[in-house]
C-alpha cells in the first residue's frame, strides 16, 4: 500500500513539473512564435504566456525589435577603441556589373518584420541576406 502512495506521489510530481515547463516569457523585444509539432501554430507578444509542453509545442523567440547587423567583406576581430579589422577576401573582392573589380566592405542592418516568414520561409537566413546584399552592390 505504501509503495502504491509513493508510486503515485511520484507520478503525481513529475506530470506537474512538466506542465508547469509549459510556462514562458516573451521579453518585449521578441515574438514567440509556438510550433505545433514541428508546424506553425500561433504567435505570442510580449508577457508571460502558457503553450503544452514538450514534446507537443515549442516556441521560439526571435528579437523582432531589434537592429542585427552583419559584416561583409571583413570581421571585427577587436571593437577597440581603436577596433581591429580583418579583411575576408573572399566576401570583399567582387566583380562589378561594369566588369572592375572592387574591394569592398558594407555593414547590413536589418530587422526582422514577420517572426513566421522569419522561422519558416527562408531556409539559411543569414546566407540569403549576405547573397541578396552582395548581388545589391554588384548591380
Amino acid at each position: 500500500m505504501n509503495r502504491k502512495r509513493i508510486g503515485l506521489v511520484v507520478v503525481l510530481v513529475t506530470i506537474a513539473l512538466w506542465a508547469v515547463s509549459g510556462i514562458y516569457i516573451v521579453h518585449p523585444e521578441q515574438e514567440g512564435v509556438i510550433r505545433r509539432w514541428g508546424r506553425y501554430y500561433a504567435s505570442r507578444g510580449p508577457g508571460i504566456h502558457y503553450h503544452i509542453p514538450w514534446p507537443v509545442e515549442r516556441v521560439d523567440k526571435p528579437e523582432v525589435a531589434k537592429v542585427q547587423k552583419m559584416e561583409i567583406g571583413y570581421k571585427t576581430r577587436k571593437a577597440g577603441p581603436p577596433a581591429v579589422y580583418e579583411s575576408i577576401e573572399e566576401e570583399a573582392l567582387m566583380l562589378t556589373g561594369d566588369v572592375n573589380i572592387v574591394d569592398l566592405w558594407f555593414i547590413v542592418q536589418y530587422r526582422i518584420k514577420d517572426a513566421k516568414d522569419y522561422l519558416f520561409h527562408v531556409r539559411n537566413v543569414k546566407k540569403t541576406i549576405k547573397d541578396a546584399d552582395e548581388a545589391n552592390c554588384r548591380g
